[in-house]
């Protein structure tokens, strides 16, 4: 078993409906008194696309195997974190209670890259479904902003696909 001594923590947060299907997402990892502070936009997605992509984007950096804790007030990412291995057993696929039927899981491809780079970077992940809220209140906000930002930077929508202006200033770091 590997010996993991390095721990970083990594609370995430995403805000959605500023637009149909524009989702931001933010995140701040902290280990060892050092702090990373990131947040992105995503269009033609929900808010729990832009949460787990959130988790994504804060790990993919780190350079070496960590035990990362990942805090998130999602629910839906959350819940879904405990049922990886089956989904990945049964080909992402989940049985619907209701209907008695096999569909598909949503995210699944967010939930495999997820995985690819947990496993790529040799990381342990465990997951937090509790939040301070003074931390919690920073991140929507910051999420908040990013997708403000992003709506401010729009010229327009072409097939579905948002342009930018290239000179519009970056999202504001948390308070």
């Amino acid at each position: 078993m590997r010996d993991f001594r390095d721990v970083v923590d990594a609370h995430v947060a995403s805000a959605a409906g500023h637009r149909a299907g524009l989702a931001a997402w933010a995140a701040v990892l902290s280990w060892d008194g050092n702090v990373r502070v990131d947040s992105g936009v995503r269009d033609q997605t929900t808010g729990s696309a832009a949460a787990l992509l959130a988790v994504i984007e804060a790990i993919r950096p780190l350079n070496r195997p960590v035990e990362i804790v990942v805090h998130t007030p999602d629910t839906p990412v959350f819940n879904g974190a405990k049922h990886l291995d089956t989904w990945e057993r049964h080909k992402w696929a989940r049985r619907d209670l209701v209907k008695g039927k096999w569909i598909g899981v949503p995210n699944a491809a967010l939930w495999k890259e997820f995985l690819r780079v947990a496993r790529d970077g040799g990381h342990r992940v465990s997951w937090v479904h509790a939040e301070d809220p003074a931390t919690r209140c920073d991140l929507d906000d910051l999420a908040a902003a990013t997708a403000e930002q992003a709506l401010a930077k729009a010229r327009r929508t072409v097939g579905g696909q948002m342009e930018f202006f290239d000179d519009a200033p970056a999202a504001p770091a948390p308070r």
